[in-house]
């Protein structure tokens, strides 16, 4: 995730995945979650299925199609995640395990959408 397009005090909201729960803070915390992702991962590659934008968040459902570093295993899931912008630049992210558990913390996003 580029520098560029995060406000500095970005927070990247981990804490509702089941394995490692965490938060980040900032650009440094971004950089030391992709160099985990990356040291975990040979590969990592996502497809949006939904879109939903409101006024300064967008919820992005997705499936992640990822192949283990060391085990060579491919692995898919499927997620949600809200982002939340703050003068035209990312300034929170947060993960669901689904759309239906995003929606519960952000429910003016119910009503709003288009399928990609």
């Amino acid at each position: 995730m580029a520098p560029e397009i995060c406000q500095p005090d970005i927070e990247m909201d981990w804490s509702r995945r089941l394995i490692d729960p965490i938060v980040t803070r900032g650009y440094e915390g971004i950089r030391a979650f992709f160099e985990e992702v990356s040291s975990l991962f040979a590969e990592a590659a996502f497809e949006e299925v939904e879109v939903l934008e409101g006024e300064d968040k967008v919820l992005v459902v997705s499936t992640g199609h990822f192949r283990g570093r060391a085990s060579g295993i491919e692995v898919t899931a499927r997620a949600a995640n809200i982002w939340t912008i703050r003068d035209g630049k990312l300034a929170r992210f947060c993960f669901y395990q689904s759309k239906e558990d995003a929606l519960k913390d952000c429910p003016e996003l119910a009503e709003r959408g288009q399928t990609v």
